[in-house]
């Protein structure tokens, strides 16, 4: 109980009255506790697979396969969302010299209310006897009897391969073109010394994973004769770079794509690889295929403990 005593002067007369204040304490249980897990926006890297180089003969080198498609962006309205991530394979060498090497796969973002996230495979390098593929980023050109075009690029995700060279077509005779790759499109063949591999498209570099990493760089076209081999490795990782082309061998293969998911704060979501770095959390997906990123739905949580009102909280 408190005693509170007023008094009143209206400058001529005096009022004064004593009251007493009386406080109940209540033990009550606290209700309406609301704990969210949401993030309001999450950032994304989609990259493709990238294309394999094509198979050229002892003259006229292969053309070197596209990059990857190239996506960044954000999506808002995480919670309680699933998420399916598909992460497309690299293309694999033909073993021909009339086929272009083999396109990379797409990767994707699907869910419940995005427009779906995809990023195309790179296109093949172009064999001995054919243009380019088109792709997210097109293969560059071969050069068997003429020079032969590069494949068509994807707006916004990458760029066309570099045109071959005919050997009997000088500067740069019987060089494969470049794929293109994110940043840049692929070189001709005519734009480097005979003999030489070269003018894939460079990649663009990209930090999300916490690193910088370059991506979706394409592929170099084969070095041209005369009777000459030349045995292009296969692309490793998750970087949707675009293979090299072979010179009287199989195009090398391109490397798969990735999908990288990044949001502020602590894990809220389950799936792929996570880590944090930077005050961000991060799920990085390299499998090749269709996988889950699944969000916590937002949560009410009522306590069941009591405490004493007037004592500190918090």
């Amino acid at each position: 109980s408190y005693n509170i005593y007023i008094n009143v002067n209206d400058g001529a007369n005096n009022y004064a009255k004593a009251f007493t204040v009386s406080v109940t304490n209540v033990n009550e249980a606290p209700t309406d506790l609301s704990f969210e897990a949401s993030a309001s926006f999450i950032e994304y890297l989609v990259v493709g697979g990238g294309g394999a180089g094509g198979y050229g003969n002892s003259n006229e080198g292969g053309g070197g396969g596209g990059a990857g498609g190239y996506l960044t962006g954000t999506l808002s309205s995480t919670s309680g969302i699933t998420y399916t991530i598909t992460v497309g394979a690299g293309g694999t060498g033909i073993n021909s010299t009339n086929s272009p090497g083999g396109n990379g796969g797409s990767s994707s973002i699907a869910g419940q209310g995005i427009t779906i996230v995809t990023a195309l495979g790179g296109g093949g390098g172009g064999g001995c006897g054919t243009s380019g593929a088109t792709g997210a980023s097109g293969g560059g050109g071969s050069g068997c009897g003429t020079d032969r075009p590069g494949g068509s690029g994807t707006a916004n995700q990458g760029n066309s391969g570099g045109k071959g060279r005919w050997i009997n077509n000088s500067p740069g005779q019987g060089n494969g073109g470049g794929g293109g790759g994110a940043s840049s499109a692929g070189a001709r063949g005519q734009d480097r010394t005979q003999g030489t591999s070269g003018g894939g498209g460079a990649g663009t570099s990209n930090g999300i994973s916490g690193s910088s990493v370059i991506y979706a760089a394409g592929g170099d076209g084969g070095p041209g004769g005369p009777r000459r081999t030349f045995t292009a490795s296969n692309e490793t990782g998750n970087t949707g770079n675009g293979g090299d082309g072979g010179t009287n061998r199989i195009g090398g293969n391109g490397a798969k794509g990735i999908v990288i998911i990044r949001y502020p704060g602590n894990p809220i979501a389950t799936g792929g690889t996570v880590t944090q770095s930077g005050g961000h959390t991060i799920h990085t997906f390299t499998q090749v295929g269709n996988s889950n990123l699944i969000f916590s739905s937002v949560g009410t949580s009522t306590s069941s403990a009591s405490f004493d009102e007037g004592s500190a909280v918090g």
